[in-house]
């Protein structure tokens, strides 16, 4: 494997209405963890781990993903206009982080 994977921090979204109906703390906001334009490189040299400071589940939402865009895969065939990136997010549905993965 001589490629490397490339995450983009693109959006970070909050669904104050959905918070507010089902969250005891409905004014959580934004997930504090990622911030917009944040870049973190996957480097197979380095290791396959989750990096440092990355919020568990959202590498346990994605990681997949990662690995096989490290791999070389298509990760969905016919469904990105690049083939080397895709755009993917973790599940928290009420303040969702959406991600940019690609191929370096």
């Amino acid at each position: 494997m001589s490629c490397k994977c490339k995450i983009t921090v693109l959006e970070r979204k909050y669904f104050s209405d959905l918070a507010e109906k089902y969250l005891k703390d409905p004014g959580v906001g934004k997930c504090p963890v990622f911030s917009e334009g944040q870049i973190i490189i996957i480097d197979p040299k380095i290791g396959f781990d989750m990096p440092k400071g990355f919020c568990p589940q959202a590498w346990n939402d994605i990681k997949d993903y990662v690995y096989k865009t490290l791999s070389g895969e298509t990760v969905i065939p016919d469904w990105s206009k690049d083939d080397n990136a895709l755009i993917v997010c973790c599940a928290d549905g009420v303040r969702p982080v959406i991600f940019k993965v690609e191929r370096i």
